[in-house]
């Protein structure tokens, strides 16, 4: 079973985006769960560095949950871009298993490719909200610039801001 959580530095929580294996019991706290509230993966974000768990049914914090489940070992790794923790891929096993190193470095290197592809989505985000601002701030310029009437101008500069607080809604 894998899930994959995205960080919001903001809220301070880890949001679920994607999972394969997962009963929905398990998935439910996961949506959006505050990194106080999760120990685990509030150390891999703290730390940068893997957490790997050999015995989930020894663990206090996730023994309910791992043996109703039936998982037995499990591994949480960061999705780092540019040397900041930007989520977790955290990947359980129903066998009691050691991760190898070789494992846990391939894991550490996809979580890599995965924070690489999650920082480029925000900037491309970021890029779009930015357009669609400066497109707003162009129309309210532009019919400044083309009108003496003050109520016209009014109009198209209320037009514009309440389709730009639309797209962000």
């Amino acid at each position: 079973a894998c899930t994959v959580c995205i960080l919001d530095e903001a809220r301070k929580e880890l949001v679920h985006v994607a999972y394969r294996g997962l009963p929905e019991e398990v998935l439910g706290p996961l949506q959006r769960a505050k990194l106080s509230e999760d120990a685990i993966g509030s150390r891999v974000v703290e730390t940068g560095k893997p957490v790997i768990l050999t015995n989930l049914w020894e663990d206090p914090r996730v023994a309910d949950v791992a043996k109703k489940h039936g998982f037995r070992s499990a591994v949480s790794v960061p999705l780092m871009a540019e040397g900041k923790v930007v989520g977790v891929m955290a990947l359980a096993s129903t066998q009691e298993r050691f991760f190898s190193h070789s494992e846990v470095a391939m894991l550490v290197g996809i979580g890599g490719q995965l924070g690489m592809a999650v920082r480029k989505a925000v900037l491309f985000e970021d890029l779009v909200r930015r357009n669609r601002e400066l497109a707003a701030l162009n129309r309210i310029s532009g019919a400044v610039s083309s009108s003496l009437n003050l109520n016209e101008v009014m109009v198209a500069a209320i037009d514009s801001v309440m389709e730009l607080m639309e797209s962000e809604a």
